[in-house]
């Protein structure tokens, strides 16, 4: 038998009411930092209703996505 154990962060997102680019952008520097430093990570992500975002975030998260 073989055991593995690895600890990872749980990263906790909500999104709530009217979300700026900026703070998206927050959110996407925050994932980096982790993907940066080869981190493991756990990414639960909910959006509150009534929550609204910015036109251009979707191209935002695409070109993210790219690099």
């Amino acid at each position: 038998m073989s055991y593995q154990s690895t600890h990872i962060q749980i990263m906790d997102m909500t999104f709530s009411k009217d979300v700026s680019i900026a703070e998206f952008e927050q959110w996407l520097a925050e994932v980096e930092n982790f993907l940066h430093h080869q981190q493991n990570f756990a990414l639960v992500m909910q959006s509150l209703d009534g929550t609204t975002f910015p036109e251009e975030y979707r191209q935002v998260q695409a070109a993210w996505y790219k690099k």
